[in-house]
């Protein structure tokens, strides 16, 4: 694992890029997870979500004000869906970041232009979108470690394959559960 340490400057490039062009960040997460293992991976991909929240904030803040303002009052769903988000603040910017239902890049412009400063956006952020993080970033970790145990099964110790189980039997109820909150939060 250690040898792949010297791609995470990449993955946090590649992340942060793609979250700007608002493309969905979980296939960099699971990249993350099977490059850098499960604390590596995850801080690669927190940071960049943070970091591609940060620079979205900043531009949407600055340069791209008048652009979105316009851009978004144009549109009557969209205008009414940044007063929606103007008025929920933090609370809602928390609740949606732990929803799958929006995509990170898109999420980014759009709580952009709510009136949050940018600490508190920031940290919001970061801990909502933390459990989503562990659990793709996890998905990537038992993938690699899947592989090679169809790779070499004999040479998998069992302990590795209870883990291994565990870790997919705990995959797949986190993301029933939050299947299922985010269709709540949705409605």
């Amino acid at each position: 694992m250690e040898s792949h340490l010297a791609s995470a400057p990449v993955l946090l490039a590649v992340f942060v890029v793609s979250a700007l062009l608002g493309l969905p960040g979980s296939g960099m997460t699971i990249a993350c997870g099977a490059l850098l293992g499960l604390w590596w991976g995850t801080a690669v991909a927190s940071s960049g979500t943070v970091i591609s929240a940060a620079i979205s904030w900043w531009l949407a803040r600055t340069f791209l004000a008048q652009r979105l303002e316009r851009w978004l009052l144009a549109r009557p769903r969209l205008a009414a869906a940044h007063r929606v988000v103007v008025a929920g603040g933090w609370r809602l910017v928390g609740l949606m970041r732990l929803s799958p239902a929006l995509p990170l890049g898109a999420s980014n412009w759009v709580f952009a232009l709510s009136r949050l400063r940018l600490g508190p956006y920031l940290l919001v952020t970061w801990l909502a979108t933390l459990p989503s993080k562990l659990l793709w970033v996890n998905l990537g970790v038992s993938g690699r470690t899947g592989l090679r145990i169809l790779q070499d099964p004999a040479a998998a110790p069992p302990e590795e394959l209870a883990v291994l189980g565990l870790g997919l039997v705990g995959t797949v109820g986190a993301l029933v559960l939050l299947g299922r909150l985010a269709r709540r939060a949705s409605l």
